[in-house]
């Protein structure tokens, strides 16, 4: 429970989520379950987890949260590291940003480009993706 949590500690929360490319989300829901789900079950699927993560967002009392896209973690880590340190008021060494960043330089996933995107689930993709500020951009 984050507010005992919150209580116990007396620090603040925060919780880092990241997002990354819906197209990539939902390619690897559908991926992982084939023959079981459709593309559309699988975008089906990945709304509703993005509408959870708003749920738990809306809800969770004294938790601060930090979006970070995916690309840009892999484009460019010291600079993503940084913004996270700061946001959570902590400094950031030049030796912790060379260690760290080190994680980011892995090649992009990219199962998406190897699905067929039916035009009716893409329309259906991107009018929900608008409806959330921390997918916007994505198309």
């Amino acid at each position: 429970n984050t507010k005992h949590l919150h209580i116990f500690t007396g620090l603040p929360l925060v919780a880092i989520h990241e997002v990354q490319h819906p197209l990539e989300s939902i390619a690897t829901i559908y991926c992982e379950n084939i023959p079981h789900l459709t593309l559309q079950q699988a975008a089906t699927r990945y709304f509703k987890l993005v509408e959870l993560n708003v749920h738990y967002f809306q809800n969770v009392p004294k938790l601060k949260y930090v979006h970070i896209h995916t690309e840009d973690a892999l484009q460019q880590p010291k600079a993503t590291l940084t913004a996270v340190c700061n946001m959570l008021g902590v400094f950031c060494d030049k030796n912790y940003l060379e260690m760290t960043s080190a994680v980011f330089k892995q090649k992009e996933r990219t199962m998406r480009e190897g699905i067929e995107w039916d035009e009716s689930v893409m329309q259906m993709i991107v009018r929900n993706s608008e409806r959330y500020s921390f997918l916007k951009g994505y198309f």
